[in-house]
C-alpha cells in the first residue's frame, strides 16, 4: 500500500490507521501522517501478562532537523487547539510488510521505518538520512506507564533515569519491576527534567464520547550530527528487555519480513496444492465491459428491496445491483491475476493481515487468536468462526490444534471460555454458542487434515461432555442454558446477553434474545449430528444412538416453531419476528435443521438476500424493523445502541456464502444453476473488489474492520482490524467453488 504526497494530509491521512504487532498480544499502531487520534495509538503497546494486560509505553518519537541554523519539526501532533504539520515534509507513506515514512526537505532525505520484534515487547525505529548539507537530527520519546484502556490526562510523572551513554533505563511513576529501557545506536543523549507533552488530542476518542487529552513524559532527546553526502543509518529502540543497546534496527527488520515471506511462500503452496483457484471468477465478472460499469456504479447504494425482484426458484439472484461506489479503476479486478492459479499479491496480503491475530499465550504454551485491534483479546467465538480462515485454508494446523487445545483447556461445566481477563487472565463464560461452535470447528479441522487421532485423544472427551451437559442443564455466569422439553435450547434471562448480538447498557440487553434463540438451536442440531458422527468413528455406537434420537426430534420441533410463514424465514427468537441474518446458520452449517432441498430454504435465503446483503457483509437488522439503525456513531451508550441493530458486519458474508453454495449444489435444474453460478461468481468478485479496495485505499490500511456503516459511503467502524473479518472474506476469495 503505498500512499503519495496528495493523500498525506490532514483531511485525508488522519483516519487511515496502520498496525503491525509482536506475535505475543502487543502492537505498534498510528495514523499514515503520524499524528495519534486513539489512546490506543502507541509505538509500543505491551502485553505485560501476554497477550493481556497490555500497556502503552511509548506513545511515539518527535523528529526534527537542523540546517541552516533553521529548524524543522518532522513530527505531527494535535492539540485541541493547535497541529503540528510535520506532515506536510511527507513524500510518501508506505505499508507492506513494516510501515515506511519518506521526508524531504531542503535537500534532506529521511526513511523512517517501524519495526516490532516477534515474540518481544521491543519496538524499533529505524533512520535513514541523506542531507546536502551537514544538519543535526534530534529525536525526542514520548512515554507513558498505562493501562491501553486508560488515559493520563492532567498527569505529572515521576520518572527516575539510569544513563549509560546513549542507553536509558526509565522507571515511570515507581514501577521498578517493569522499567522502560530506550537506546539510539548513534548520537548523544540529552536528559530532560519534568518535561511533558501535555493535552494530546485524540480525535476519535472524541468522537467515541470519551475523554480525548492526555499528558506524556519526554525523558530527554538524543542528538544526531549529519555529515553532508554520506547516508547515515540509525536505530531507535524502545523495550522492556534491557539488553536494548544490542538491538539493530536492520536485523530486527530483516527478520521480520524473512519470517513474513517464509509464510507467504508456505501459504502459497498449501493454495496450490488444495487447488483453490480464483480464475474460478467468471470471466463474465471481470469483463472489460463489467469493469467499465462497475466505475459507473457511483450513484446508489444497494437498493436492499429490490435485489430480488424474482424468487430464487427462478435462479435470479440479482446481486449485480450491489452497490460499487468506491468501485474505480485503483478497485477493478487484476484480470490476468484473477486467471493465475493463485494471485501472488492476494495471498501476501493475506499472510501480512492474519498473521497480526495469531499470538502465542506463554501461560498455556500455546497459540491463541486476538479478535481485534485495538481493543480486543482472544474470545472463543471469534476464535471458532475465524478458524478456518486464518489456520486451515492457509495450512496453519498447528495453530489450529492450538487453537482448539486453549479454548478445551478451560472448559467447565460443558462451557468453553468465550474470553480470558485482560488482568488476571480468568476465563469468562458468556457464550452459549462458542461451545456449540466448536463441534464446526472441528469438523473443518477433520475436513482439512483428517487427523482423527489428535481429535480423538484432545477435543473429543470435551465435546461428549458439552451435550451431556448442555442436557442436563447449565446455570455458570447466569447463562441459563437447558435443553426444553421439545429437545430445543433455550438460554439466557433479560439481563444476560450470551449470543454474538451481546451489547448492553449497565443491566440492560440491547439486543435481547434470550430463550430460543435460531442460531443456537441450529447449532445444537449440528452439534449432535456431528457428535454422532464421531461416536460412529470412536466406536461409541450408544452415545451415538442418544444423539441421534436427540436430533431427531430437535429437528421436529425446530421446524415446527421456526418457520415465519408470513414473512417466509425464521423467527430470530422463537417470538421475536424481526429479520436478522441468524438464520442463515439454520442452512449453512455442515448439517443443516433446514435441508437445503426444502422450498423454505430458498425462501430465507431470498429475503436475507433482499432485506439484509449489502457491499461491505450483512445487516444485522432489517431497514423499516423497530429500532433500526444504520450508521454506528455518537457515544458509548448511542453505539451500543445500533451495535446490532442494523450495522454491517463482513463476517456473516461467510456464513451467507456457505448457504449460496450449498442452494447451488442442489439446484436440479441445469439452466438455473448455471444462472446461480454466474450470480455467484458476481458476487464474489464485487467481493474481491470491495475488501481488496479495503485494504489498499480504505481506513484499516492492509486490513479489514469489525463493522460498517449500512449507508452510503458505507465508512468502516469498530476496531479497524477484526480478525473473523479477515477470515471469512479471505475464505471465500481462496475457497474451492
Amino acid at each position: 500500500m503505498i500512499y503519495k504526497k496528495n493523500e498525506l494530509n490532514l483531511k485525508k491521512g488522519i483516519n487511515k490507521e496502520w498496525i503491525i504487532t509482536n506475535g505475543i498480544g502487543g502492537y505498534s499502531s498510528g495514523t499514515i501522517i503520524g499524528i495519534n487520534t486513539r489512546k490506543y495509538h502507541g509505538l509500543l503497546v505491551a502485553p505485560l501478562n501476554p497477550p493481556a494486560k497490555r500497556f502503552l509505553i511509548l506513545s511515539k518519537v518527535d523528529e526534527s532537523i537542523e540546517v541552516d541554523r533553521k529548524k524543522y519539526d518532522l513530527s505531527s501532533n494535535m492539540c485541541n487547539d493547535y497541529v503540528s504539520e510535520g506532515y506536510k515534509y511527507l513524500v510518501k507513506f508506505e505499508k507492506d510488510y513494516i510501515p515506511v515514512f519518506r521526508y524531504q526537505l531542503k535537500g534532506i532525505k529521511i526513511e523512517k521505518s517501524i519495526c516490532m520484534e516477534h515474540g518481544k515487547n521491543t519496538v524499533v525505529v529505524l533512520y535513514r538520512i541523506l542531507s546536502e548539507k551537514d544538519a543535526k537530527f534530534t529525536v525526542a520519546p514520548l512515554i507513558n506507564f498505562r493501562d491501553f484502556h486508560t488515559i493520563n490526562s492532567s498527569h505529572k510523572f515521576q520518572l527516575e533515569q539510569d544513563i549509560d551513554g546513549s542507553k536509558v533505563k526509565i522507571i515511570v511513576d515507581g514501577e521498578n519491576k517493569t522499567p522502560v529501557y530506550i537506546n539510539l545506536s548513534d548520537g548523544r543523549y540529552v536528559e530532560h527534567e519534568n518535561d511533558r507533552f501535555n493535552n494530546m488530542f485524540y480525535k476519535e476518542e472524541a468522537n467515541r464520547g470519551f475523554y480525548p487529552e492526555e499528558n506524556h513524559a519526554v525523558p530527554g532527546r538524543y542528538e544526531v550530527l549529519i555529515k553532508s553526502g554520506k547516508e547515515k543509518i540509525i536505530t531507535f529502540a524502545c523495550s522492556l528487555s534491557p539488553d536494548v543497546e544490542n538491538i539493530n534496527g536492520q536485523e530486527i527488520i530483516k527478520n521480520e519480513i524473512h519470517r513474513i515471506d517464509t509464510q507467504i511462500k508456505e501459504v502459497s503452496e498449501v493454495l496450490k496444492n488444495e487447488s483453490i483457484n480464483n480464475q474460478k471468477l467468471n470471466s463474465e465478472s471481470i469483463s472489460s465491459n463489467e469493469k467499465r460499469n462497475n466505475q459507473k456504479l457511483n450513484s446508489e447504494s444497494i437498493n436492499n428491496e429490490n435485489i430480488h425482484n424474482e424468487n430464487i426458484n427462478n435462479a435470479n439472484i440479482n446481486n449485480e445491483k450491489i452497490n460499487s461506489e468506491k468501485i474505480n479503476n485503483e478497485k477493478s479486478i487484476n484480470e490476468k491475476a484473477i486467471k493465475e492459479n493463485i494471485n501472488q499479491e492476494l495471498v501476501k496480503k493475506y499472510v501480512i493481515a492474519s498473521d497480526n491475530f495469531i499470538v502465542y499465550r506463554p501461560s498455556f504454551r500455546l497459540h491463541t487468536l486476538i479478535a481485534g485491534y485495538p481493543w480486543f483479546l482472544d474470545w472463543g467465538r471469534d476464535s471458532l468462526i475465524s478458524l478456518e480462515g486464518i489456520a486451515l485454508i492457509s495450512g496453519r494446523y498447528q495453530i489450529a490444534k492450538e487453537i482448539l487445545l486453549t479454548l478445551v483447556k478451560g472448559e467447565e461445566g460443558g462451557l468453553i471460555p468465550n474470553g480470558y481477563s485482560g488482568f488476571d487472565s480468568r476465563p469468562l463464560y458468556n457464550s452459549v454458542d462458542s461451545s456449540l461452535l466448536l463441534f464446526e470447528q472441528v469438523k473443518k479441522f477433520l475436513n482439512y487434515t483428517q487427523d482423527y487421532k489428535f481429535i480423538k485423544s484432545k477435543i473429543y472427551p470435551t465435546l461428549l461432555k458439552i451435550i451431556v451437559s448442555y442436557k442436563k442443564g447449565i446455570d455458570i455466569d447466569n447463562n441459563n442454558i437447558i435443553v426444553d422439553k421439545d429437545n430445543l435450547v433455550s438460554s439466557g434471562t433479560k439481563q444476560t446477553q450470551n449470543t454474538w448480538m451481546d451489547a448492553k447498557i449497565g443491566q440492560k440487553a440491547v439486543t435481547p434474545r434470550n430463550g430460543k434463540a435460531v442460531e443456537i438451536n441450529a447449532m445444537w442440531y449440528n452439534a449432535l449430528k456431528i457428535a454422532e458422527e464421531l461416536c460412529i468413528e470412536f466406536d461409541n455406537p450408544d452415545f451415538a444412538k442418544k444423539c441421534s434420537n436427540i436430533a431427531k426430534k430437535c429437528k421436529k420441533s425446530f421446524e415446527e416453531q421456526f418457520y415465519n410463514p408470513e414473512k417466509q424465514c425464521l423467527f430470530d427468537v422463537i417470538g421475536d419476528d424481526k429479520i436478522r441474518p441468524n438464520q442463515l446458520f439454520a442452512l449453512g452449517l455442515s448439517y443443516p435443521v433446514i435441508e437445503i432441498s426444502d422450498s423454505k430454504a430458498k425462501e430465507i435465503f431470498n429475503l436475507v438476500t433482499k432485506k439484509l446483503l449489502n457491499d461491505y457483509g450483512l445487516k444485522t437488522l432489517a431497514k423499516g424493523e423497530d429500532k433500526y439503525v444504520e450508521v454506528y456513531e455518537g457515544d458509548e451508550t448511542k453505539r451500543d445502541m445500533s451495535y446490532h441493530q442494523g450495522i454491517t458486519w463482513p463476517w456473516l458474508l461467510g456464513i451467507y456464502v456457505d448457504v449460496y453454495k450449498k442452494i447451488i449444489s442442489f439446484e436440479k435444474d441445469e439452466k438455473n444453476k448455471k444462472i446461480l453460478i454466474d450470480s455467484y461468481n458476481k458476487l464474489k468478485s464485487r467481493i474481491y473488489n470491495n475488501f481488496v479496495y479495503e485494504l489498499e485505499k480504505g481506513k484499516s490500511v492492509g486490513n479489514i474492520s469489525e463493522i460498517y456503516d449500512s449507508k452510503k459511503p458505507f465508512e468502516s467502524k469498530g476496531a479497524f482490524a477484526q480478525c473473523w473479518s479477515v477470515a471469512e472474506v479471505f475464505r471465500i476469495l481462496f475457497s474451492k467453488d
